[in-house]
């Protein structure tokens, strides 16, 4: 944007470097040509803003559609018309300005809100107002002491800052607050642009204010970075551990799928097995080649016995699947040998021998046999 462009009347902003405070003035065009611009002679409170030749200063101005900036101008201090004016002298081109792009850190910081009352108006300021003594004004003693309210830094930014209060503050009202941080504290004076209600069923504070930042220290912006640094340290962090917690659970899959599957019918099977062989309870072939067909086929025998047997073994700490029952189960409990049909074991081996051998009869009172004499 060409400076010769800037409208007669309107409102620029000045932002001031000065040996590590920062400070934002505002004041009204009265001239301008392609290399100057001229601005009503700049106060604060009754003080003349006076600029150092060592202050880094840069103008900032808003059209009906956009924000453009100027750096390193030179400012002094003249008259145009017999009248006392500021005057900004441009170096280099403009450019397009989103005060918006500076970087904002959500700090949620506890601090008291000053501000000083004003003679003969409601408005808040963030400095003691001055008033030219004149004969029959009498300055109010209140007014010269600042007064304080609860509030929080919501997010901040080296142009703005976010403030929540229970205050009532009006637009262009100022204060000041104090924040702290690892390099010490950091003075700051705002002016509200902007308010929105809170609700105040899900806030400790009622009123959010968007405020300009006119004057902070070199501090603030070392702070916001180290902020800054320290959000994207932590988000790698936890980027980090969600791409080892996703390879864990996969390797925990694949090593899962390797395994053989095994269901709850196993658990009913072995578990049965081994309360038949605990409580001595002998079947017979036919019921047992039945009872072992069922389990191949993975149609388990259930009945209340085997159903406590295995809540008894899901009971155990450190049981949570079925497939740890089954473990359980063969750790703890001796298996039996199945019986399943046209399969001979030792054990077959041996009751044949014991029922082949000669019983002895027994003797019955009131039956005589031919042994009986």
């Amino acid at each position: 944007m060409l400076l010769e462009n800037i409208a007669i009347g309107r409102t620029i902003e000045i932002f001031v470097d000065r040996e590590g405070y920062c400070y934002r003035l505002t004041s009204k065009v009265e001239a301008v040509n392609s290399k100057r611009v001229c601005v009503t002679y700049i106060t604060s409170n009754g003080r003349a803003f006076s600029f150092d030749p060592d202050d880094n200063v840069k103008i900032v101005y808003r059209d009906s559609e956009q924000m453009w900036e100027w750096n390193n101008v030179r400012a002094g201090a003249g008259k145009l018309n017999n009248e006392a004016v500021h005057f900004f002298d441009i170096r280099d081109g403009g450019k397009s300005f989103n005060r918006r792009n500076a970087y904002r850190v959500t700090i949620e910081q506890q601090v008291m809100i000053g501000y000083y009352d004003q003679f003969g108006t409601p408005a808040k300021s963030s400095m003691m107002q001055v008033i030219p003594p004149k004969e029959g004004i009498i300055i109010p003693t209140e007014m010269t002491i600042p007064k304080f309210e609860k509030g929080m830094v919501r997010d901040v930014s080296e142009t703005g800052v976010g403030i929540c209060t229970n205050f009532e503050f009006r637009i262009d009202d100022g204060l000041f607050f104090q924040l702290k941080s690892p390099f010490g504290n950091i003075n700051i004076r705002a002016q509200v642009v902007r308010k929105t209600e809170l609700r105040a069923s899900k806030n400790k504070y009622i009123n959010y204010y968007g405020c300009v930042i006119t004057e902070s220290e070199s501090k603030l912006a070392k702070y916001i970075f180290e902020i800054q640094r320290q959000n994207i340290k932590d988000k790698k962090e936890s980027e980090e551990f969600g791409r080892e917690r996703i390879e864990a659970i996969a390797t925990q899959k694949e090593v899962s799928s390797e395994e053989p599957e095994e269901d709850n019918s196993d658990i009913y099977g072995q578990v049965q097995n081994s309360s038949i062989q605990n409580n001595g309870v002998q079947k017979s072939n036919g019921v047992s080649n039945n009872s072992a067909s069922n389990r191949l086929s993975g149609n388990p025998v259930r009945n209340k016995e085997t159903d406590s047997a295995l809540e008894e073994a899901k009971r155990v700490k450190g049981i949570k699947t079925a497939a740890d029952a089954v473990r359980y189960e063969k750790q703890t409990i001796k298996a039996e040998y199945q019986r399943i049909q046209g399969i001979r074991t030792a054990a077959d081996e041996l009751n044949k021998q014991n029922n082949g051998k000669k019983q002895p009869q027994k003797k019955i009172e009131g039956i005589k046999t031919a042994g009986l004499k």
